[in-house]
């Protein structure tokens, strides 16, 4: 056990349901794209993993982990060995129990996409329970794969420039009509509220290294991720989660992603950390 000497983790205790307020900001990305949101204080650190993908606009693609004062909690991956602990182990409560505490959320770390996230404010859930919620919100989530902040830095760079010799390249990879300053606020709330908090088994947290997977069949495989899909979008069974995804496709024009445009040496350098 990782020993925590800091006053910002607390043992599990039953008090009166509470909500934390947090603000949640996406580290060495300028202009700031940052998200303001109320989770019940209960949710478990893989319940929060979940509204955080949801919130900031990922695919929950990659690997995650949480640190809070030398504790670090991290996505269990069967066959893996874990440098901290299980993540499903522990709640918000616990790691950040009261304002002021901070946490790091790091996704993807090929990439390294940081969140710092600071307790603004715990507050009593209101009557009838809590839900996790969006409040407020600023700019829109970088793509998936887009090379960390620095990378991220030097596509909008070419997308905002014309005459960049990337800016074609650079606009049909990251898809037609991004904006990176757009986020809609409301819409993002909705996906949230749709996520089971406190319902969720611990079994959904599991991931399963690709060495594991070889004994499974890709009919299994495919249902788990399908099961886990329904579990974090909240749709009541399969047949309301295909019936989404027919609605959407009919109203999207899907094509392959072009491949990104070719990398140039960059003056930028990723610090080490």
């Amino acid at each position: 056990m990782i020993e925590r000497r800091s006053s910002c983790y607390a043992p599990c205790v039953s008090n009166p349901p509470t909500i934390h307020r947090l603000e949640v900001r996406l580290d060495e990305v300028k202009p700031a794209v940052w998200r303001r949101l109320v989770v019940p204080s209960a949710a478990r650190l893989d319940e929060l993993h979940a509204v955080l993908q949801v919130a900031m606009g990922w695919t929950d693609s990659h690997l995650h982990m949480f640190e809070a004062d030398g504790g670090r909690w991290e996505s269990v991956v069967d066959g893996e060995e874990r440098t901290g602990e299980d993540e499903r182990s522990a709640t918000l409560a616990q790691v950040a129990p009261a304002p002021n505490c901070r946490l790091r959320y790091e996704y993807d770390f090929g990439d390294g996409w940081s969140h710092t996230i600071v307790v603004e404010s715990i507050e009593p859930a209101p009557t009838g329970g809590a839900r996790a919620r969006c409040l407020d919100g600023r700019r829109a989530c970088p793509p998936e794969d887009s090379g960390g902040p620095w990378g991220y830095a030097d596509k909008l760079e070419a997308l905002a420039d014309p005459r960049h010799p990337d800016h074609e390249g650079t606009a049909e990879w990251m898809g037609k009509g991004f904006d990176p300053e757009h986020f809609d606020c409301r819409a993002t709330d909705a996906r949230i509220g749709k996520i089971r908090l406190g319902r969720r088994p611990l079994q959904s947290s599991v991931r399963s290294a690709p060495a594991a997977r070889g004994a499974m069949s890709d009919d299994a495989i495919i249902a788990k991720g399908i099961e886990a899909l329904v579990q974090q979008l909240g749709v009541d069974g399969p047949e309301a989660f295909f019936a989404a995804v027919n609605r959407s496709a009919a109203r999207l024009a899907v094509r392959p992603r072009p491949a990104p445009p070719s990398k140039q040496r960059s003056s930028r350098t990723k610090r080490p950390r």
